[in-house]
């Protein structure tokens, strides 16, 4: 799939119909192009059990690789430490190169809502800093404000 159209994915679209090239690479995570993953649940979106059309796709994903996808997912700082530096596809990036002191700049003044925090494992364990703009969650593997920090995953919420 092209980013294009995984942007325009609604949330609890069946799998099957987008599962042209759909690859499992994790319980409930499937690859969809290059760099590309969509997170799917067994259950629909009443939270019912039994669809025949299960699974259904929830959440996107960037990220340079599995390992990158796996820290944020499985909660496991040993995971994604040293993410290849890839360029996140333009259509990601808000007009950016995918860099923390871009992206700051770019989140709205006022509306109340939390921008940046940090997430932690269950041990208490830094995993990342998320920045959010919008549908887009970008993370960073550095916990300090480094102005040339690439984001190591982009998590995407789907149009509803």
């Amino acid at each position: 799939m092209e980013w294009n159209e995984v942007l325009s994915l609604p949330a609890w679209t069946p799998l099957s119909e987008i599962a042209r090239s759909a690859e499992p690479v994790m319980d409930g995570i499937y690859m969809v192009g290059p760099n590309a993953y969509i997170k799917t649940q067994a259950y629909n979106r009443s939270l019912e059990i039994g669809d025949p059309r299960a699974p259904f796709v929830t959440k996107a994903y960037w990220a340079p690789c599995l390992d990158a996808l796996r820290r944020s997912i499985c909660g496991d700082p040993s995971l994604g430490m040293v993410a290849p530096m890839v360029v996140p596809p333009p259509e990601l990036v808000l007009g950016t190169s995918g860099v923390y002191s871009e992206l700051i700049r770019q989140v709205p003044e006022g509306g109340g809502k939390i921008a940046e925090r940090a997430i932690y494992s269950n041990t208490g364990a830094f995993l990342y800093r998320m920045i959010n703009i919008g549908r887009f969650n970008y993370c960073f593997l550095s916990n300090e404000d480094k102005g040339d920090d690439r984001t190591f995953l982009i998590d995407i919420s789907l149009m509803k």
